[in-house]
């Protein structure tokens, strides 16, 4: 199995960061180096909740016919799922005053 180069730069940057590495006496001090985009991107990866939650509102209030009763079933569950978390919520009125601009 290739190794995604994103992981390997994450694996790279925690080697370097960690406190082993701080601990050895003869070792060079360490260079502060932020993570790079590409780890990030590995890491945190994907739409945000806000995202997803407007996804799913899309589909619920679609008037498309291929969205099936099925389909909107899914994203009502969806979005319920995604309001569980109190911060996701919060985000309800945002995102319903985006949908009316």
């Amino acid at each position: 199995m290739a190794m995604q180069p994103g992981l390997n730069e994450l694996l790279k940057w925690s080697v370097e960061n960690s406190s082993a590495a701080a601990a050895d006496p003869s070792a060079p001090p360490p260079q502060a180096r932020s993570l790079p985009p590409d780890a990030i991107n590995v890491l945190f990866g994907g739409p945000s909740d806000a995202d997803l939650m407007k996804a799913s509102m899309a589909a619920i209030l679609s008037t498309d016919p291929e969205v099936t009763v099925d389909d909107k079933l899914i994203a009502f569950d969806n979005f319920e799922q995604l309001i569980e978390n109190l911060d996701n919520a919060n985000n309800l009125d945002p995102i319903e005053k985006a949908r009316s601009e």
